[in-house]
């Protein structure tokens, strides 16, 4: 295997150009946004309560803007991986983040850096939501795409695809 140099400037130069900044940016911030939900929510059986928590976690809330769905729910899942099956196909996936509401169904969120909802977010979304539908979880209608593509934090509302017409989708792979 033949090695080549990259010093620290040509690294910087490369990560910083008008194409690479806004990935690194998010990569960034995509892993700060799950240090602070595990810190923060952690993997509890009981929804966090913003009102008794430490003033660093109130303000990480407060920052954050999270729904009152979410805020309410518990958190299942942060950056955890799932898998299905489907006829011949190995579906997987990496949930940012799964939350269990007061109804037992789960909502899903991705983060992205880009500030609206696009069509492959919703197909992204209800990919996972057929996996999760396959291991037994009943599944929210709408999912979240946490957009960090300004200043401000949004959750962006998803409507997912329904299982029956997900089905039909996945049929039309060769």
């Amino acid at each position: 295997m033949k090695y080549h140099p990259l010093s620290a400037t040509r690294f910087i130069t490369w990560a910083t150009h008008p194409k690479i900044s806004p990935r690194i940016r998010g990569l960034i911030e995509h892993f700060a946004h799950h240090k602070a939900v595990l810190k923060y929510q952690r993997l509890t059986s009981v929804p966090i309560q913003v009102a008794t928590s430490s003033s660093c976690a109130v303000a990480w809330y407060e920052s954050e803007n999270m729904p009152n769905d979410l805020m309410s729910s518990k958190l299942l899942l942060s950056e955890g991986d799932i898998e299905a099956t489907w006829k011949d196909l190995r579906l997987v996936g990496r949930v940012d983040q799964a939350y269990e509401n007061k109804q037992g169904k789960v909502i899903l969120i991705d983060s992205k850096a880009h500030p609206k909802v696009t069509f492959r977010d919703q197909l992204q979304l209800s990919f996972y939501a057929y996996i999760m539908l396959k291991n037994g979880y009943s599944v929210s209608d709408v999912g979240y795409i946490r957009s960090f593509a300004y200043q401000d934090i949004e959750y962006l509302a998803v409507d997912i695809i329904p299982a029956q017409a997900f089905v039909e989708i996945l049929s039309l792979i060769d």
